[in-house]
């Protein structure tokens, strides 16, 4: 089960860029977000038609650099076709951590 998680980045047009796990086949997305301060914002898609979220707000972080899976989950096993993941981040100046979680069908 391929899982992705990333700490501390800024406002980016794919935070899955460059990492492993970024082309996928079809599979079941789940995906936990939190930032440092409040205006943490993503969207997700496959390709260039697929979106699975579009400019969710996230919580602020319980912990520096904490993802709590049990109240920071946005996306839970989104079913996602094959193709390639991106994970659009507009943090508005403060860090934002992430792990997603495919589970390839």
């Amino acid at each position: 089960m391929p899982t992705t998680s990333r700490r501390n980045i800024a406002a980016t047009g794919d935070a899955l860029n460059g990492l492993k796990f970024k082309v996928l086949g079809p599979s079941l997305v789940t995906v936990a977000a939190a930032s440092q301060a409040a205006g943490g914002v993503f969207s997700y898609s496959v390709g260039s038609e697929r979106q699975l979220c579009v400019d969710a707000a996230v919580n602020i972080e319980a912990s520096a650099d904490v993802i709590d899976l049990s109240r920071d989950i946005i996306l839970s096993r989104e079913p996602a076709p094959a193709g390639e993941h991106f994970l659009d981040v507009t943090a508005l100046g403060t860090a934002f951590n992430f792990v997603r979680i495919a589970e390839v069908l």
